[in-house]
């Protein structure tokens, strides 16, 4: 699941949290021993609550509070990056592969966006990726 908070997509996977900054694609990547509760998050298991400025997350042992005005200064894994973007067709096909941060992604209703994010330090090679399938809202 995704949340917008502040030009921050904060996103839940099934290895943490990431915050992702929308206007450098620099990320912070949060995990247990950072004081979330959980390892593994639920898709769609985020809820942000405006008025106390508080991400709950939804993972495999309960909910997980995070006080954002507390957890901005946390400190979390440097030179993460964005590594990839990839737009793939409903057959599973790679329709374009962005490699540098784009201004403006194409897509179309049932075609797949790969986020793939890394280290630029190629001796700790961290990597998340995580998917999101775009469907037409009513």
């Amino acid at each position: 699941d995704i949340e917008i908070i502040d030009n921050n997509a904060w996103v839940s996977t099934n290895n943490g949290i990431i915050q992702l900054e929308l206007d450098t694609f620099k990320y912070s990547h949060y995990v247990q021993s950072h004081g979330i509760g959980d390892k593994e998050y639920s898709a769609g298991g985020l809820f942000y609550d405006v008025e106390n400025n508080i991400l709950y997350a939804g993972g495999l042992t309960g909910l997980t509070s995070i006080k954002l005005n507390d957890f901005k200064n946390i400190a979390s894994r440097t030179d993460n990056i964005l590594s990839k973007i990839s737009v793939i067709n409903k057959e599973g096909m790679v329709l374009r592969n962005y490699f540098n941060i784009p201004q403006h992604i194409s897509v179309n209703e049932g075609n797949t966006l790969l986020i793939e994010l890394g280290n630029k330090d190629a001796a700790i090679r961290s990597k998340s990726n995580f998917t999101y399938k775009i469907e037409k809202k009513n």
